[in-house]
């Protein structure tokens, strides 16, 4: 989920830049550093030991921020710096959700979803030096796509451990209604020509095994299989988005 993004937005591109292993290293700091830093935001929250969790976020954090800094005054990529403001906004949103146990629900996992895919855009302005539509295109390409992953997994597991009746129901409607919401949005792109009709192709794979199993719920659950599914159909919605760009 954040590799994926960061890996379309330097296919559409098509440049190479050295700012690519900065701003590797910088998505990478975040990332590692979202662990710790929540652990430590909970500690603090229930006065309860801290131990390593403080050290981690701060280097992890550290590394990610001084990268960063690199792309920003020493690259002189300035557009950048709203794009973090809006991923440490996302992620000090998502920190509080996790210290209220909240970040395991639809909208803290959606909320997860709108830092990470962050680093498409970014990844596409730093290898381009361009700023302009094809990063919020990019951005809500990204969100739609791996936004499905959240309802799906949701309805697979509500079907497979119900303990409320109704939820799993409720379940396959939110995951029907999101994915007519989605395959309409992408249609909608391609009609405006806002993005080449091939990348419809990247939604396919998604879509057909969540209709398939709102029309057909099943209990039996492997979430190894799914997991390694997952995998397969990004890897599709990479070649499909990233071939053909913007």
């Amino acid at each position: 989920m954040l590799y994926v993004p960061m890996l379309l937005g330097f296919l559409v591109g098509r440049t190479w830049s050295w700012n690519i292993l900065t701003l590797f290293l910088a998505a990478t700091g975040c990332f590692l550093g979202r662990s710790p830093l929540l652990a430590w935001a909970r500690a603090v929250r229930w006065e309860k030991p801290i131990g390593d969790a403080r050290q981690l976020a701060l280097i992890y954090m550290g590394v990610g921020g001084a990268a960063g800094l690199i792309l920003l005054f020493v690259n002189r990529m300035w557009f950048l710096a709203p794009m973090a403001g809006i991923a440490a906004i996302v992620l000090g949103l998502n920190t509080w959700q996790g210290m209220v146990r909240e970040d395991r629900t639809i909208l803290g996992e959606m909320t997860a979803i709108l830092g990470m895919t962050m680093t498409a855009p970014a990844a596409f302005y730093s290898t381009t030096d361009r700023f302009d539509w094809c990063l919020a295109i990019l951005w809500l390409e990204c969100i739609l796509y791996f936004g499905s992953s959240v309802v799906y997994v949701k309805m697979r597991v509500l079907a497979a451990h119900e303990k409320v009746p109704g939820k799993a129901a409720a379940a396959r409607r939110t995951c029907a209604i999101y994915h007519f919401l989605l395959l309409t949005a992408v249609a909608a792109m391609v009609a405006a020509h806002f993005t080449p009709w091939p990348v419809l192709l990247g939604y396919v794979p998604i879509l057909a095994r969540s209709f398939w199993y709102v029309a057909k719920p099943q209990k039996k659950l492997d979430l190894k299989q799914i997991g390694w599914s997952e995998v397969v159909y990004s890897v599709i919605f990479l070649i499909a988005a990233g071939g053909f760009g913007q």
